[in-house]
């Protein structure tokens, strides 16, 4: 699988929120604590991009919550810059090469790929998080880098 890493996906945030819940909700947006499809979008100063607000349990949330990015404060255009890089070649890419392409630490580069490989090896859909513990891991993922 090959990607364009010129796409506005992979260097733009909102438009890989964008993409990510056409991917995510192909029939509009679903609470992901209740299922319910009745919600609205938060505008304004009080609602941060991408964030919805059910009108049947009244959570808010956004495109992320219970997936591998719950939590996280890297970028999601990011993210998806890292599965592009991880997938793209058969052998991979090493947690260094990944820091210096993406800019971050090599901590963080960790991090989203140990979270992506383990994503990718799970049974379940490659972006979900429905596990007992909280991520993908099993694990609690407040801890996020």
């Amino acid at each position: 699988m090959t990607f364009d890493l010129s796409d506005p996906i992979f260097s733009d945030s909102e438009r890989a929120r964008g993409y990510l819940e056409s991917l995510h909700w192909p029939d509009g947006a679903e609470c992901p604590h209740c299922g319910s499809k009745k919600v609205t979008r938060v505008r304004g100063r009080s609602g941060r991009p991408g964030l919805h607000m059910c009108n049947a349990c009244r959570k808010q949330f956004t495109v992320t919550v219970r997936t591998i990015f719950d939590h996280s404060k890297i970028p999601l255009h990011k993210w998806l810059t890292a599965f592009a890089l991880l997938t793209g070649d058969e052998a991979g890419i090493s947690t260094h090469r990944l820091s210096l392409e993406l800019g971050i630490t090599v901590r963080s580069a960790w991090f989203m790929r140990h979270r992506i490989r383990q994503t990718m090896n799970d049974d379940r859909s490659p972006l979900s998080n429905q596990g007992e513990g909280g991520d993908a891991l099993g694990g609690d993922s407040r801890g996020g880098v």
